[in-house]
C-alpha cells in the first residue's frame, strides 16, 4: 500500500476508534450537505443542552441556506450564522438565534480533527466560556508529537498562571507588591524580580487550586495520528464528531479565501437529521486531556 494512502487509512481508522471511546449507541446522524459533498456527524449524549439545541435548530430549518463564513488554514471551518443568508458580507459572524448557551465542557471530549464545536461569545472575560447559540466550527488542526504536546501543555499552564498573576497584581489590595515589581523592573534587577514573581506564582497556584495542563495517552495518540487542536481543549464545548465526509472536508478547507478567511465563493449548506434517535454516550470515554 502506498505510504500516503496507508497514513490516511490509519488516520481515518483512529478517528472511528476514538468515537468508540465515547460509547456509541443507536445514534441519529446529522448530515451537512454542501456542493463539495456531505459531512456526516454523530452527536454526543453530553453536552445535553448543546446537542438538543443543535437538533432543534436543524429541525426548524435554521441552518438551511447559511454558509461557512470563515475558514482558517490549518485550524477550522466556521458556520451557523443566519446573517450569511443575506447579501451583506460585513455582518457575517455576528448573527445568531438571539440567545447564548452555557459552557458544557467535558474533559474527555477533545478537539480532534473533525470535532464539532460551539463557537464562543467574544467578551472581555477570558474565563467566560459561554457558547454561541448557533455558530459552530469543525476542527481541522495538525498532527502532533509527544514533544510538541508537552511543550504546549507547559505553555498553556504558564499562560493560565500568568493570567491569574496579572489579575492578582491588578487588585488594588496588592498595589504595594505591584509597585515593587515595577521598581525592580525599572532598575533591571532581574533576579529579584523573578524571585518576587515566583513567590506570587506559588500564592496564585494555591489560592485558585491551579493544576498543570496534561494530556492522557489516549488523547495523545489521537493528536499524534489523526491530528487536531489540543490547545482548545477545556476552552470550547465539543458536542459532535465527523464520521464520514473527510474528503469533502478537505476540499472545503482548500477553498479560495479572501480577507478574514471568508470564502470567495459562498459555500451554502443544508442540514438534516437521519437515522434513529439518540446520541453517542460519552460517559465512559477514556480520552481525557485535562
Amino acid at each position: 500500500m502506498h505510504k500516503l494512502h496507508f497514513l490516511l487509512f490509519i488516520s481515518s481508522f483512529l478517528l472511528i476508534i476514538s468515537c468508540d471511546f465515547l460509547g456509541e449507541t443507536d445514534n441519529s446522524l446529522v448530515v451537512v450537505h454542501t456542493e463539495y459533498g456531505d459531512l456526516t456527524f454523530k452527536l454526543y449524549e453530553q453536552p445535553e443542552e448543546h446537542t438538543e439545541n443543535f437538533h432543534d435548530l436543524i429541525e426548524d430549518g435554521f441552518y438551511d441556506s447559511t454558509t461557512f463564513h470563515r475558514i482558517l488554514d490549518g485550524e477550522m471551518v466556521q458556520g451557523g450564522d443566519p446573517n450569511t443568508k443575506d447579501d451583506d458580507r460585513f455582518n457575517d459572524g455576528m448573527g445568531g438565534p438571539g440567545y447564548k448557551l452555557p459552557a458544557e465542557i467535558f474533559p474527555e471530549l477533545i478537539h480532534q480533527k473533525g470535532a464539532l464545536v460551539s463557537a464562543r461569545v467574544i467578551g472581555k472575560d477570558k474565563l467566560d466560556k459561554t457558547a454561541h447559540g448557533s455558530q459552530f466550527f469543525i476542527v481541522y488542526g495538525k498532527t502532533w508529537t509527544d514533544q510538541s504536546i508537552d511543550s504546549l501543555a507547559n505553555r498553556r499552564t504558564s499562560d493560565i498562571e500568568n493570567f491569574y498573576i496579572a489579575k492578582y497584581l491588578g487588585d488594588s489590595l496588592n498595589s504595594k507588591i505591584r509597585d515593587r515589581m515595577v521598581k525592580l523592573s525599572n532598575e533591571k534587577k532581574t533576579d529579584e524580580f523573578n524571585q518576587v514573581t515566583d513567590s506570587i506564582r506559588k500564592v496564585i497556584i494555591n489560592k485558585f487550586d491551579l493544576k498543570p495542563i496534561t494530556y492522557s495517552e489516549e488523547a495523545r495518540n489521537i493528536y499524534k495520528t489523526a491530528g487536531g487542536m489540543p490547545q482548545w481543549d477545556g476552552e470550547y464545548t465539543v458536542f459532535g464528531q465527523l464520521v464520514d465526509g473527510f474528503d469533502a472536508f478537505e476540499k472545503i478547507m482548500k477553498a479560495k479565501k479572501g480577507p478574514n478567511g471568508r470564502p470567495e465563493k459562498d459555500i451554502i449548506v443544508t442540514m438534516e437529521i437521519t437515522g434513529s434517535e439518540g446520541a453517542i454516550n460519552n460517559n465512559e470515554s477514556n480520552t481525557s486531556n485535562e
